[in-house]
């Protein structure tokens, strides 16, 4: 997305490009999903604490794995609390209830480490995009980062005072950003130090750019706040519902905010408000936006909907 143009709110569609129904347990919850940046490949999982792979140009379920092999699903333990990818589809780590920290190889179809992480619950994770690190948070108030070749942990990082309930980890492994229920935090990982404490409480989701040098924060109160970290403010404030999920583009230009039944979309340069896309349906679904401006939907039961690109076309002329 090199120049941002945004549809306006009557060029966003009623009708998804594509809706589908994710293979799952219907008696269970889909609670964590990932897409690659291409719209090609989603990994996700759930209450029945399995993982799969869904190929979206092949339309299928390409690959399952038992979370728990050789044990009797139990709804509402255990359950896969989120999943992180790699952009490539190769590698993927998962955090769940129980505190375990999983290490996926994609490409051959395998668990490469089961790791212990926080005692009680694992909330939320991210990898790196050569899978080399993670991180990961939960209810011990700790992050932990994860050297994901020889499935160790590298550090555990102290500062919270409350449940850390989302984070994000720059391109390079270098910084790292997490939310929850008392502030946000910056971090430099490689020090193990934290940068810096944002002015924000009861953060649950929370997106970057790859070069950190924006964040997206959201939560409870009707609002989201953008951050540019090289001046270390908030450069806008967005109103509107509480939102379940917030996304960034990687060049931190535009923000999607699902507050759960339709799609904001929003000019991070001005704070402007550009269009809202309806989903019609009757569960709040949550919103990952694409490399191509197509937004991609999803909800707890399994239903994956694609919608048209948010993004203009580009003029005609040279």
């Amino acid at each position: 997305m090199n120049k941002l143009s945004v549809l306006d709110a009557r060029g966003i569609s009623h009708q998804p490009l594509q809706r589908i129904q994710l293979e799952h347990d219907h008696e269970c919850s889909v609670c964590a999903l990932a897409i690659t940046p291409d719209g090609h490949r989603v990994v996700y999982g759930g209450e029945d604490r399995s993982m799969r792979v869904w190929d979206l140009e092949e339309n299928r379920c390409v690959a399952f794995f038992d979370g728990y092999p050789g044990t009797a699903p139990e709804k509402g333990r255990r359950f896969v609390c989120d999943v992180a990818l790699t952009p490539d589809g190769q590698w993927a780590v998962s955090g769940s209830e129980g505190g375990r920290i999983l290490f996926w190889d994609l490409g051959q179809g395998r668990c490469r480490f089961e790791l212990e992480g926080d005692p009680e619950a694992v909330r939320a994770v991210a990898i790196t995009p050569d899978g080399r690190r993670a991180l990961s948070s939960g209810t011990d108030r700790l992050l932990r980062l994860w050297d994901a070749v020889e499935g160790r942990c590298l550090s555990v990082l102290e500062g919270h005072g409350d449940e850390v309930e989302c984070v994000a980890i720059t391109a390079d492994g270098r910084r790292a950003f997490s939310g929850g229920w008392d502030n946000a935090r910056e971090w430099d990982l490689e020090r193990g130090e934290c940068l810096g404490v944002f002015d924000i409480h009861c953060v649950h989701h929370m997106s970057a750019t790859p070069d950190g040098r924006r964040v997206l924060c959201g939560g409870c109160g009707h609002r989201v706040r953008i951050w540019d970290m090289e001046r270390r403010q908030c450069i806008h404030t967005l109103r509107g519902s509480s939102p379940i999920d917030v996304s960034l583009s990687d060049d931190g230009r535009l923000a999607v905010v699902s507050p759960g039944y339709g799609v904001t979309v929003w000019d991070t340069e001005q704070g402007r408000f550009r269009a809202y896309q309806p989903l019609g349906q009757e569960d709040p679904a949550t919103a990952h936006l694409l490399a191509d401006g197509r937004i991609v939907t999803w909800d707890w039961n399994g239903v994956l909907n694609i919608w048209p690109s948010v993004l203009a076309p580009p003029a005609d002329g040279p």
